[in-house]
């Protein structure tokens, strides 16, 4: 009995005190499962007595049936009494709470004792059995809390939750053991501990192989392959089988292509396979390269590549089944002289026969001294100068009987063709070029149409077949993901943003619109979901070529930007310049090229000082200044950092 003691049990103070099973928030370290519930959240009541409403699994309160979580129901005692709860004779009740009522016992529980006696918890060393490890740590000695109501763990070591890895743990908070995304067979991320201390959390690491998503610089994941499939790289049907590595893709699965020589799928023909198709004109059927057309050609020689540098060049290329001798056949050309000047000229070629099949290159020679041609193996050398560049030009093959037999033209119709050829410009015109590393070329070779589409700009081949005309990935295959304007090396990240591998060659990034400003990529082969650094710390000097390509990137000479100032960067095609990606920055106010686009948004990437990279928060592109942000850290070569 307390009533004769001098203080009572104050429900509502937050103490537990004889007989309050809990008081407000404080439970007294018990839980739903301690009452024998399997889950569910505690509560107390405002008579301080345990709340069960909203545990799991346990039973009713007053049906009188003992049920899991409850010492007793109505009579129902579980077979307990005073004694056998150490308080002597006398007699136990159950109350509201279906918890022992210990009363009208003839011993209460004295704390300080020594024992254990309901409801105390514990009694200096009587534990009632329990060890550190019963209270949720790993080892250690456990003690009894001076009201002997809940245990004293200070003597405890070692638990989930201290931040520190001990026990059985894997990991404990940021405590991560040294371990990484990357250590653990994921693609760079955060990783982070689970609650538990068990196990790790990898949902925020950049995937794994095998994740049926392609992600980090896998080509293919399971069934994904992205935007490739058997149709995309040129096969006609059939499926692609990912290799177990994530980055082999098997398209042996994949038939029909342009080029097996058989006609299949959409084909007009293919190789030789021309479907039993006979010219009306008698002239040889013959198969362009991409199996869409057949062409009937009369024309022996044509011009089948043209190149405006220094020097000029003709090359041509017998389609006849036989040789054909070019004596007396001749090359009209014309063009601007330094002052805009139309100017013109003949070039009579000398005795060379030209096999069935073979080409020959015929070239100029800037102030030549007008002595006859010079003849190699592929090669018919003019000592005489012909004005061909950026400028508007054309050239007319002429056979030894007078005859035109084919025509071309550039730069716009200052030079119309001759009576009796016909010629056809499209929206535009063909480009002239300067560059002795591009050309004009037909495209395919057998094919005559009388048409600049039977041309385009790509690099030259000279006496060698015609490189294919360029395929300019859309806005948004290519991508600018991260710039560094910092002295004395710039650098700019490029991004695959496509499922199929691009070739670089044939791309250049514009600092400024003067011809000081563009930088023309080298090739290099750019996988899916890939990453390449390019590096403005490349020097032409003694002994030394750029652009130059090693393991950190493709090393590239002077960008041209300037630390903490304004600027832009625009990725191009190198052929018509036509605007692939484009980000500026610090309040520069150039715009992209065609048919790129760019707006500023909300927020506008800043200059860099030194030391401070610009990133794309995403590979999402909605060609705007929001799409940026200053990085933590830059990675130049792999996926971006965080923004700061």
């Amino acid at each position: 009995m307390v009533r004769d003691c001098e203080e009572q049990a104050d429900c509502g103070n937050g103490v537990v005190e004889y007989p309050e099973d809990c008081d407000a928030t404080n439970l007294g370290g018990f839980d739903c499962t301690d009452l024998g519930f399997a889950g569910g959240t505690l509560a107390c009541s405002s008579e301080c007595s345990f709340d069960t409403a909203l545990c799991e699994g346990g039973g009713e309160c007053g049906n009188d049936e003992l049920e899991p979580g409850e010492e007793c129901d109505g009579a129902d005692l579980g077979g307990e009494s005073c004694a056998s709860l150490g308080l002597g004779a006398g007699s136990l009740a159950c109350g509201e709470s279906c918890h022992f009522d210990v009363g009208n016992c003839e011993e209460q529980a004295e704390c300080g004792n020594g024992g254990a006696e309901y409801p105390e918890v514990c009694d200096g060393s009587d534990l009632a059995g329990a060890t550190c490890t019963d209270v949720g740590f790993y080892g250690g000695d456990l003690g009894c809390s001076p009201d002997c109501e809940s245990f004293d763990t200070t003597g405890c070591v070692g638990t989930c939750g201290d931040g520190e890895i001990n026990g059985p743990e894997s990991c404990d908070a940021s405590d991560l053991g040294g371990e990484v995304c990357e250590s653990l067979g994921f693609y760079p991320g955060e990783l982070a501990c689970l609650t538990t201390c068990d196990g790790f959390d990898t949902s925020g690491c950049g995937g794994t192989c095998g994740d049926g998503v392609r992600n980090g610089p896998e080509h293919c994941d399971g069934a994904d392959f992205g935007a490739d499939d058997c149709v995309a790289r040129g096969f006609y049907s059939g499926s692609l089988v990912c290799g177990s590595n994530c980055l082999d893709v098997d398209d042996s699965g994949c038939s029909g292509f342009c080029g097996d020589g058989q006609m299949n799928g959409p084909e007009a023909c293919d190789g030789a396979d021309v479907g039993g198709f006979v010219c009306s004109n008698g002239a040889e059927a013959r198969c362009v390269p991409d199996c869409s057309e057949i062409v009937c050609n009369l024309s022996t020689v044509l011009m089948v590549e043209i190149g405006m540098g220094n020097p000029d060049w003709v090359e041509l290329l017998n389609l006849s089944g036989g040789p054909v001798n070019l004596l007396d056949w001749v090359i009209e050309w014309n063009g601007l002289d330094n002052n805009g000047a139309p100017v013109s000229g003949q070039l009579q070629l000398p005795d060379y026969p030209l096999a069935a099949g073979d080409r020959v290159v015929v070239l100029d020679e800037w102030n030549g001294d007008g002595s006859p041609p010079t003849v190699g193996p592929g090669e018919i050398q003019f000592h005489e100068n012909i004005w061909w560049g950026d400028s508007p030009g054309s050239a007319l093959l002429v056979s030894d009987d007078g005859a035109p037999v084919d025509f071309v033209r550039w730069g716009g119709p200052d030079f119309g063709p001759p009576s009796g050829v016909s010629w056809t410009d499209g929206p535009d015109y063909l480009p002239g070029s300067g560059d002795d590393d591009l050309s004009l070329s037909r495209n395919p070779e057998i094919l005559d149409t009388d048409s600049m589409d039977d041309w385009c700009q790509t690099f030259e081949s000279q006496g060698l077949p015609n490189e294919p005309c360029p395929v300019i990935p859309p806005p948004g295959t290519l991508l600018i993901t991260e710039v560094d304007t910092g002295q004395p090396i710039d650098r700019v990240e490029l991004y695959n943003n496509s499922g199929a591998d691009v070739d670089l060659e044939g791309f250049a990034l514009l600092s400024s619109y003067q011809w000081w400003g563009t930088t023309y990529l080298p090739t290099f082969i750019l996988a899916p979901g890939a990453y390449v650094a390019i590096i403005d710390d490349c020097n032409q000097g003694p002994g030394s070529t750029c652009p130059q390509v090693d393991n950190q990137g493709i090393h590239v000479e002077n960008i041209n930007w300037a630390s903490d100032a304004g600027g832009f960067c625009a990725l191009v095609d190198s052929f018509a310049f036509n605007g692939v990606d484009f980000v500026r920055w610090g309040g520069d106010t150039n715009d992209p090229p065609a048919p790129d686009q760019w707006t500023d948004g909300a927020d506008p990437p800043p200059a860099m000082p030194n030391g401070t990279a610009i990133g794309r928060s995403s590979l999402v592109d909605t060609n705007s200044g929001d799409d940026w942000c200053v990085m933590s850290v830059d990675t130049f070569g792999a996926a971006n950092a965080s923004c700061q």
